[in-house]
């Protein structure tokens, strides 16, 4: 299926190289952060707390970072302080989340999101100081982060916002709404139904990007699809050494032009997603979650 973009990356440390560090390393021990390359991190290691452990960052949407490169796409450490001295820079992508209802001292910053080690998301302000962010991004640093919630506040879930007002003078135990059933959302009938099912597919020319953002031309017919009539599919495409490589799994087709799959082997081994398929005479254009769509001919 199309390779996605991913904007989040696990933190290695402190240090460019900190997921090359090794668990057993005593010189990097305090520099260590969730992720490495070989090293596994568990609850108990996280000696500086969960909710002073910063595990994933968003980074800028203008700099592909597709996870199946791997490598720095996946997992990253920032900069120690001989390397640079802001180490938030790379990280910006983002203005602080405001709400109409409440307002804050970080209104309008430039920043970016954090999940931490107790699930929490926080803001990182572009201006916060770059010992406090290099502390967050360690496991095991001795150097706690007094007054968190001051300096990196946690972006509340919309879903936990209380809406308050009305029920003054009702008896008690009427002051709250009746929960009304919820209907179930009516589900539009397949465009694809008996379209894709026992059919093959190839690709036609076109211009995509490859992972490094570059367009390039893609020939016709180097891309393969096939939809078996037992629900489960075959593709075949280049993958990253250039070659021809194999994606099977099972698909299922849901309402309007959602055709979801499931991918069973192949680079993208465990992955769900949901594209968009339409099919008219003999073309097929295919979307991915993210990406250029595809347009393929049916093959004879």
């Amino acid at each position: 299926m199309p390779v996605t973009a991913g904007y989040f990356v696990g933190v290695a440390g402190v240090g460019l190289d900190a997921a090359d560090y090794a668990a057993d390393d005593a010189a990097t021990a305090k520099k260590r952060g969730v992720f490495g390359y070989d090293r596994a991190t568990r609850k108990e290691d996280v000696k500086d707390g969960l909710d002073q452990t910063i595990v994933l960052l968003m980074t800028p949407s203008d700099r592909p970072t597709p996870w199946l490169a791997g490598g720095g796409s996946t997992v990253r450490g920032v900069a120690d302080a001989d390397e640079d001295t802001n180490p938030l820079e790379p990280f910006v992508c983002t203005t602080y989340p405001s709400r109409s209802d409440k307002k804050s001292p970080f209104d309008g910053k430039r920043g970016t999101l954090a999940v931490m080690g107790d699930g929490k998301v926080r803001f990182i302000p572009s201006d916060m100081p770059a010992a406090t962010f290099r502390a967050l991004c360690t496991i095991d640093g001795g150097d706690k982060v007094e007054k968190l919630d001051a300096l990196a506040p946690v972006i509340q879930d919309d879903s936990e916002r209380e809406l308050k007002g009305g029920g003054q003078g009702l008896p008690p135990g009427q002051d709250k709404p009746k929960e009304q059933p919820k209907e179930k959302p009516k589900q539009e009938a397949s465009n694809n139904k008996g379209k894709l099912e026992g059919t093959k597919w190839t690709s036609d020319a076109a211009k995509v990007k490859d992972l490094t953002g570059k367009e390039v031309e893609l020939p016709a017919g180097v891309v393969v699809v096939e939809f078996k009539a037992d629900m489960k599919f075959i593709q075949t495409a280049p993958g990253l050494s250039g070659k021809q490589e194999a994606t099977t799994g099972t698909y299922s087709i849901g309402g309007a032009d959602d055709v979801s799959v499931e991918v069973s082997s192949g680079p993208l081994k465990g992955q769900k997603a949901t594209l968009k398929v339409v099919v008219k005479d003999n073309k097929m254009t295919l979307s991915g979650p993210i990406g250029d769509p595809l347009t393929f001919s049916k093959a004879s």
